[in-house]
């Protein structure tokens, strides 16, 4: 089945290489960076703070270094206005490694990467293919999108079953590639919102959200037997009680909600007695996002205060959930 759709993300990429660059990431993600292998080249996680919040949601790949085909590299996707911020929270915590980690966000990499072209790191970029994924569909999509750099295709890990993919180019896009090719970013929104996928700080508040709040153990986001990490104790805590009141859900609504930028943590109340259930977080067109008790039964309509219908949908994720 062919890809429907490529999908321009709005983030930027950060390389970590070096003999401690897997130590130093380890340390500081929600998931376990040994299992990122040739095998499994994308992984799903979080970067908390000290007391466990999220500070930046995240997707990374491995790449075999192109000077040295032994060694690996670790590119870690940043929100477009995140990097140079993600940037410096790794650099923070290299200076207590013993051996100093090489890290630079794209456009620099070409200063010292002596095998790639200006070109070739200028352009390199990160989309997702919306449709069915096969790990043969390498050729198909080469020919599909006239895509002749070297690229990395994957299933996006935070829903490998899914028709969602991440299609990684790390050199020159051809123009039919971005012009005739490329739909708008919201088709790939609509995409997430279908799914119950968060992303971004506009949606994943930066140093408030809690990282199971945001369904990061239901999409492969989080492991909880790979040892200390920044933050970790808060998390671990919630998740061996098994106190998890609310969580993220995929919702559609019975009409727009009005406003340049959609809800900010619009209240979303029982249609009975308006007892409060939640805060709809973000939302485009007739789908969005909504931080929902868990108790509350999918498919059963809940309302804003203006009378806008939001109804929870039932996640991909839903057979995971323990009963309350």
């Amino acid at each position: 089945m062919p890809f429907k759709k490529l999908c321009r993300v709005p983030v930027n990429l950060i390389r970590v290489k070096g003999k401690d660059s897997a130590a130093l990431v380890q340390s500081l993600l929600t998931n376990d960076v040994s299992l990122l292998n040739s095998m499994n080249n994308s992984m799903y996680g979080f970067f908390l703070s000290l007391s466990g919040r999220v500070m930046f949601d995240t997707i990374l790949y491995r790449k075999e270094s192109a000077e040295s085909p032994s060694d690996s590299e670790i590119w870690i996707e940043s929100h477009i206005d995140e990097t140079d911020s993600l940037k410096a929270h790794l650099l923070k915590y290299r200076m207590r490694k013993k051996e100093r980690t090489y890290i630079s966000s794209l456009f620099e990499i070409q200063k010292t990467l002596k095998t790639a072209s200006v070109e070739t790191i200028k352009d390199a970029a990160v989309f997702a293919l919306l449709g069915a994924f096969d790990s043969s569909s390498s050729v198909d999509i080469s020919k599909e999108f006239g895509i002749e750099a070297p690229f990395m295709l994957t299933c996006d890990p935070r829903a490998p079953c899914e028709s969602l993919s991440r299609l990684v180019l790390f050199g020159p896009k051809n123009p039919r590639a971005l012009s005739d090719e490329m739909e708008n970013v919201v088709h790939y929104t609509d995409a997430r919102y279908q799914l119950g996928i968060p992303e971004g700080p506009s949606e994943i508040v930066r140093n408030k959200a809690l990282p199971l709040n945001y369904n990061v153990d239901l999409m492969n986001g989080v492991s909880f037997s790979k040892g200390c990490y920044l933050g970790q104790e808060l998390t671990a805590r919630t998740h061996h009680t098994g106190v998890i009141r609310r969580r993220v859900f995929p919702v559609e609504l019975s009409k727009p909600i009005p406003g340049p930028d959609g809800p900010s943590n619009l209240p979303v109340v029982h249609p009975e007695n308006n007892s409060k259930m939640g805060n709809l977080i973000c939302t485009q067109d007739l789908r969005g996002l909504a931080m929902i008790k868990v108790d509350h039964e999918p498919d059963v309509a809940l309302k804003t205060l203006s009378d806008t219908l939001v109804i929870p949908r039932r996640p991909f994720w839903s057979k995971q959930l323990s009963s309350p």
